[in-house]
Parts: C-alpha cells; structure tokens; sequence
C-alpha cells in the first residue's frame, strides 16, 4: 500500500504554504498485529523551491521521535518512503533546509511547519497537510476587536390605554407623537415632555395606521369601518367612506399633497385628497394583497403586495408594475424611502431586510439575528432601522448593508420623531424615545 505526499512549495512573502493534500498511510509489507505495528509513508515531494536541498519528516509517538531525512534535487521531484513510523496518536512535522541532509546537523532550517496530529492505523491511508513557513520570518497576527455594543439611550412613557400592536405611530406636524389603540378606537397624542392626551373615536374605528397629512391634520386608516380619517391637532374629527370591504390599512403622503392608501381586502390602491376626494385603482392581479405603501423618491408610489409575494410601483396615474421577491412566501411587509434614493422593506416571514431601487433591482439582507422583522424606518443618522420584537430587538441597517442589533423589549414600530430621534411603539403600552449611540 502506497500513499503520496505530494507538496507544492509557493513563496508567499511571510508563508511558503503547500498547495496539495498530503497523504498519510500506516501499513508494511506483512501481516500487522497488534504488538508489532508499524507506520509507513509514501512521499513524492514535486518542484521544491531551487535552494530547497533536505527536507526532514519528524513522528511523534508516544515513544522516540523518528526522524527521517529526505534529500531533494533543487527544481526537481523527489521521492522516499519511511517506514518503521509508530501508530496510533502522533504529530507530524516537517523541516526544509538549504543544505544537503548530512550537513544539517546544528543548523536551523528554512522553512519549517506547524506540528499536525494525527492517529495512525494500519492499513489506513490518512490525509494531511502541511503548511511550511519561513523559520526566519517576522509573525502575522490579524486581530478583530469585538467589543460589546453601546446602546441606544432609552426613555420610556407609560400609556393611560393598552392597546395591541396596532402599527399606528406617527410624528405629527406639531412637534407631537401621535399614536393609534387600535382595539380601543382611540388616537393619542404624546409630548416630547411625557404629557398625554387621548381623543376617543367612533366604535370600531380601529386605527391602522397614521401620518401626518400635508394640511397639518393627522389622518389614518379605519380598517374595520372602512373609514380614512382626520384629525386635527386639537382634536377635531372627520371621517370618509369607503366602500364596503375595501380594509384601508397603509397610508403615506404623495409627492402630489394627496394621501394614498392600500386596500388590502380589494386588491387596490387608493387616494385621497385633503378635502376627501376618494379615487381607486386596482392593481389588477386578484391575489394581490397590499399592505403598507410609500412614497418614493421617484415621485411614484410603493408598496408591499403579499399576496403576490412581490413590492409594487404605482404612477399617480394608476399603473402598476410589480417586482417579485428573490425568496418565495417572503411576506413583505413594511416599506420605507430610505436617504440613499431606494426603497426598503421587511420580509417578516424570512428574517431579512430588503432593497429595491427604482428600477425595480432587488438585495436581500438576512438579519444576524434570525428572527421576523415588522416595521422598518429612515433614521436621523441615514441608516435604516427595523423592528423585531418577538426577538426583543431593534436592528440598524446601513445602505451597504451592515447589521448592528440593539435590545428593546417589544418594540413593533418605529419612526423618526419631530425632534430627529428615534421613537419606538412597544408592548405594555408604552413609547420609548431612543437616543442613539
């Protein structure tokens, strides 16, 4: 039985590395037993440096070192077979001197490899491989500082009404938070100082989503009464129709000063005026289920379909174009414009932040952490943040695509405040203002 170790010298600068497996096999020429067994190699050593001249094997057992020395011919192959190796757990070493192998004695060697330790057994062969270094040459060491992340600042307000995760979280024109209780029809207002007040809504109103229109009113979805709404800063109310099982749920401002809204339970796309002038247009794909929508910096709308697994463009005209998602059953979910001129958005299915330019290019960024992301917002520092609150998380993304994670207990929404920070809608009925690091 023969085993080849075949080495390929390179210079690297600081490394002399070999470049192909070497092979290791235990095995003799008669019958091995248990107290007589012995190790045996096979060794093909191909085009050695030119002033490669010796190259020496060392095997250690758990008795005497074997030394075996191999003369090499500079250019050239070369060839040796040791045997008498002991078997069982051994390190295995190699030297390579520049002088004939009788001369080595008192000298260092040139190249020298790192120990590899290795079990022999009799008649099997054993792959190993060296990697042979200069003796002279300075180390190399490539050091990562890991050092733990700082968090963001938090400041959390208790809420006066629980509410569920409703996805209602808006920065009002006022220099306010303004947020929605979905389950409790109610929309709150919350001051940078902590003062809250909250303006009640006809029954089953149940806000979905809310912005800040561009009349200085806040407007929202009314999923369950198929209603938009409006109301002002100092509470007063007004409430549009819609036809029945249209379940407004997205909402975002146009670039035309319309607010535009997604009616996931009729496959359409709908605006509205600030005087409550109601036009729909239909995506066209039945299966099509629109959730959340943006505007983008192309002046065209955006949104989420996940019933086609896809993220759709709208002119404000009407035509639709849909861009499927790399990753099938995805469920795209939130969507934003984010300050590098994209759009971005969350797979909440998949665990991954995604990123479609405006022609419609799709990257998919997993997140380290794994877990469903929800909502998805452009910081004040040009990255994007998302939320993953079953994980207890909020995630910053950079336009490159770089993660950082950050502990937040509960937190399912985000946006960027009226005072450039960061504010978090979480369970317990809370909101936290984030200070960032």
């Amino acid at each position: 039985m023969r085993a080849t170790n075949q080495k390929r010298f390179r210079n690297l600068g600081l490394i002399v590395a070999s470049a192909l497996p070497a092979l290791l096999a235990a095995c003799s020429g008669r019958p091995i037993g248990a107290d007589d067994a012995v190790g045996e190699i096979s060794l093909d050593l191909t085009v050695a440096p030119l002033n490669a001249v010796c190259a020496i094997i060392t095997v250690k057992g758990s008795g005497t070192p074997v030394t075996r020395p191999i003369s090499l011919v500079p250019g050239d192959s070369s060839g040796a077979m040791l045997t008498g190796l002991p078997t069982g757990k051994v390190t295995v070493s190699e030297q390579v001197f520049t002088l004939p192998c009788n001369m080595t004695a008192g000298h260092a060697a040139t190249w020298i490899s790192d120990p590899q330790m290795v079990t022999l057994t009799p008649g099997v062969p054993l792959e190993i491989t060296f990697s042979l270094r200069r003796a002279d040459a300075s180390g190399e060491v490539r050091v990562r500082n890991d050092f733990p992340t700082t968090q963001p600042t938090v400041t959390e307000f208790d809420l006066p009404t629980p509410h569920d995760p409703s996805l209602c979280l808006a920065a009002g024109p006022d220099g306010n938070i303004w947020y929605g209780a979905f389950n409790f029809d109610k929309i709150g207002r919350l001051t940078p100082a902590g003062v809250v007040t909250e303006f009640p809504l006809p029954v089953l109103s149940s806000p979905s989503v809310l912005v800040a229109g561009p009349d200085g009113a806040i407007w929202y979805t009314g999923s369950n009464l198929n209603r938009i709404g409006r109301l002002t800063t100092d509470g007063t109310l007004l409430e549009f129709q819609l036809a029945p099982d249209r379940f407004p749920n997205g909402l975002t401002v146009g670039d035309d000063g319309n607010l535009w809204f997604t009616g996931w339970g009729a496959a359409l796309i709908g605006r509205i005026t600030p005087l409550g002038v109601i036009t729909e247009f239909p995506v066209g794909d039945p299966s099509s289920v629109p959730l959340m929508i943006a505007a983008g910096p192309d002046g065209n709308l955006w949104f989420t379909d996940t019933g086609t697994n896809s993220i759709g463009r709208m002119v404000t005209t009407g035509l639709v174009t849909e861009f499927p998602l790399p990753t099938p059953n995805s469920e795209p979910y939130f969507i934003t414009a984010g300050q590098d001129g994209n759009l971005w958005f969350t797979e909440y299915s998949n665990a991954k932040i995604g990123r479609i330019t405006t022609s419609g290019v799709i990257t998919e960024f997993p997140t380290p952490s794994g877990v469903a992301t929800e909502s998805i917002a452009s910081g004040p520092d040009g990255n994007l943040w998302y939320t993953s609150s079953s994980n207890n998380r909020i995630g910053r993304i950079t336009p490159s695509g770089s993660f950082t994670e950050f502990l937040l207990a509960g937190a399912y929404q985000l946006i960027t405040g009226p005072d450039g920070a960061l504010w978090a809608l979480q369970d317990g009925a809370r909101i936290a203002r984030l200070t960032l690091p």
